[in-house]
């Protein structure tokens, strides 16, 4: 280490002012200024420190070549003269001690340093989608500080997705000025770093100003602020976190500014983590599409993307090894009797320890008592595409029991009959057919689904009225043909007087499809309705069903909402009498009661999802995002809320209707996703 003098302790940090640090490579290219013998840099007052100074700089904005081997500006700047927080030990309590020092040299700098240059040669974009922990943000960091100590003149805009993301590219720029090497970095004039311009230069004697360069630094308030680069230069732009926000109109609206006679000014610099937010989807289709947003392109599991680096590049299991190794490993030719490159150390990435402990960890969080967690973290540390474009549920649905619950239905446990309904020709009576009709399997690529048929999980056999509900999920008239939105039902049975029953409180069957008109899903509907004897809520989105109903007769079936509008909002001034209208109140009341439903903790000790038997809506429930229309988690939480309103009313007793056409069967002997034996149907996912 060279000659340093200690500016600063804070919080473990220690912040020491590096005139040369010599051992970062354990020996190397003494082209390198960090491994430069500090004996032939030229003081401040030798003639040549101008020429060298000059060649530094030509370095950090042109790169060099070493060995037969380019080393790009911006990764130059990076390794030599850009300064960050790195863990050096512990202290005698245990406590890590940090240092502002150069940065290690690492795969991951060399892959996104040598990428976002050959963005630049060829006039693109650049996207980086990756794991936590990959240093993203101190390499955005790194790229701005070059851009405003190089450059004369230059106009820099960074876009944030929230001012917690501000706050750590501020803290961190402010460390590494504060620890640079004088003739290379330009330091603040502004001193505020909560304004939205940050000017570099120097402040003559009488206080004037000596712009050198512009950094602005915009929170992006959630997309809404698309203006921020109208009437700028822009000769450095990058959006950080977009996964976070809608970033695409802020974009739209700022590339005007970065394009020249030439092409791009700049690299438009993308970066973003798997499973920031549930908003994350035009980032998803920003990386899997790099072509439509000129993009520098990537193969990833033989598809083009952005550059995704997965958990494999992980910090924790880097090892170093010779930079010849590195670079005969990714097949790039180099001088092979070149010292320099002999000499030079590189830190990567042990592929196989990173996934072993990427995959150890995910299992430890799948015992998380947050049900979550496993799929935050999935989303996290993403092992391929799928991981890391997996959405972690920030909705309290329990992904592990939803796991459980759909292992129990994949064993057979729970007998699904197909039935098809109609109106006998005398009597006008609901009668049952069984159907040969498929099933909705895919609810995310239905097709154009007209002759779904109805699931039957238990058959109706009580005459009481008000035993069932039903929750419905609405197929308007513009829906029919080319729209992938369908329809769902179900029906829940209610608690009642009737112990024996092994269906209580629990789902009995559902629909999910799209009939060839809408009035057909209405009287399917209503047959359903009138075959179990239920009354029905539905989604309020037009005025389509009630017509229905009202023409039939029947709007007795359909729910009085008048009195469950005012247990929602005492202060409602909604006019419709049936239905429940889309609104932020009504959803909010609707995810909350079918959260308390499914979460419940039942006499078994197992959850409300074990009362749930369409697999469809157990997948749904998992990918659960309150911006997407997942038709049949609409129509099982109106059933919920149907469910709930009519317990408070006491429990129904029932007599046995004997007119159903089913059989009684005697339950076989079956065994459950976890290999236990039953006499009789289990109850649930763990078979209690």
């Amino acid at each position: 280490m060279g000659k340093q003098k200690l500016i600063g302790v804070s919080n473990n940090i220690v912040m020491v002012k590096n005139e040369i640090q010599t051992d970062i490579f354990n020996g190397g290219t003494s082209e390198f200024f960090i491994n430069m013998n500090p004996k032939d840099i030229p003081p401040k007052d030798h003639p040549d420190r101008g020429d060298f100074v000059r060649r530094e700089r030509q370095k950090c904005r042109t790169g060099l070549t070493i060995g037969g081997v380019w080393i790009p500006g911006n990764l130059y700047f990076h390794l030599n003269y850009f300064k960050t927080a790195v863990d050096i030990g512990l202290d005698s309590s245990g406590k890590t001690i940090t240092n502002v020092q150069n940065p290690t040299f690492r795969d991951t700098e060399w892959i996104v340093h040598t990428d976002y240059a050959n963005a630049m040669k060829q006039q693109k974009g650049y996207t980086l989608a990756s794991c936590r922990q990959l240093s993203k943000s101190s390499i955005l960091v790194s790229l701005a500080l070059r851009e405003t100590s190089l450059y004369k003149g230059s106009e820099s805009l960074i876009v944030f997705g929230a001012d917690t993301d501000k706050q750590t590219f501020t803290k961190k720029m402010q460390d590494a000025i504060n620890v640079g090497e004088p003739f290379m970095i330009v330091e603040n004039i502004d001193k505020d770093w909560k304004g939205n311009l940050i000017r570099f230069g120097d402040t003559n004697t009488d206080n004037s100003i000596n712009e050198k360069a512009k950094l602005f630094l915009y929170n992006s308030v959630n997309g809404t602020k698309t203006e921020v680069g109208v009437g700028k230069s822009l000769s450095f732009f990058a959006m950080d976190e977009i996964g976070t926000y809608p970033f695409r109109a802020v974009w739209e609206a700022v590339e005007p500014a970065i394009k020249g006679d030439f092409g791009y000014r700049c690299v438009p610099y993308f970066s973003w983590t798997g499973g920031e937010s549930s908003k994350a989807d035009a980032a998803f289709n920003f990386t899997l599409n790099p072509k439509a947003s000129n993009l520098l392109e990537f193969e990833t599991e033989a598809k083009p993307t952005a550059r995704i680096l997965f958990a494999d590049y992980r910090k924790e299991t880097k090892i170093e090894i010779p930079f010849s190794t590195f670079l005969s490993n990714n097949n790039i030719v180099y001088d092979e009797n070149n010292y320099d490159i002999q000499t030079l150390k590189i830190k990567v990435s042990d592929i196989e320890a990173a996934r072993a402990l990427t995959a150890k960890e995910l299992e430890d969080k799948k015992k998380d008592k947050d049900a979550t967690a496993w799929i935050k973290y999935k989303s996290y540390y993403p092992l391929c595409i799928k991981d890391i474009l997996t959405k972690p549920n920030t909705s309290s649905f329990k992904s592990e029991y939803i796991y459980q619950q759909r292992e129990y239905l994949k064993s057979g446990a729970v007998d699904v009959t197909a039935v098809e309904l109609f109106r006998d020709l005398r009597s006008g009576e609901v009668k049952h057919k069984l159907s040969s009709k498929p099933f909705v399997t895919d609810w995310k690529n239905p097709g154009y689904t007209t002759d779904a048929a109805i699931k039957v999980f238990d058959f109706p056999k009580y005459t009481s009225y008000g035993v069932h509900v039903l929750g419905v999920d609405c197929v308007r008239e513009d829906e029919v043909g080319s729209s992938d939105s369908l329809g769902y039902i179900t029906v829940l049975r209610r608690n009642h007087s009737d112990l024996t029953d092994n269906f209580r409180g629990k789902q009995v069957a559902s629909y999910l499809g799209r009939c060839r008109t809408v009035k057909e899903f209405h009287q399917m509907l209503l047959d359903l309705a009138e075959w179990y004897n239920g009354q029905i809520l539905y989604e309020h989105s037009d005025r389509d069903l009630l017509s229905f109903f009202e023409n039939k007769h029947k709007t007795h079936l359909l729910v009085d909402t008048v009195p469950l509008q005012r247990e929602i909002n005492v202060l409602t001034k909604t006019k419709n009498t049936k239905g429940l209208r889309p609104t932020v109140t009504n959803k909010k009341f609707l995810i909350n009661s079918t959260l308390g439903w499914v979460n419940d903790e039942l006499e078994d000790d197992t959850l409300g999802y074990a009362k749930i038997f369409d697999d469809i809506l157990l997948q749904q429930l998992e990918a659960y995002d309150p911006d997407e229309n997942l038709d049949a988690y609409i129509g099982f939480s109106h059933a919920v809320a149907a469910y709930n309103y009519f317990e408070k009313f006491g429990t129904p007793v029932v007599t046995l209707n004997n007119k159903i056409e089913e059989k009684k069967k005697t339950p076989p002997i079956i065994k459950n996703a976890f290999g236990m034996s039953f006499k009789h149907k289990p109850k649930n996912a763990f078979g209690i």
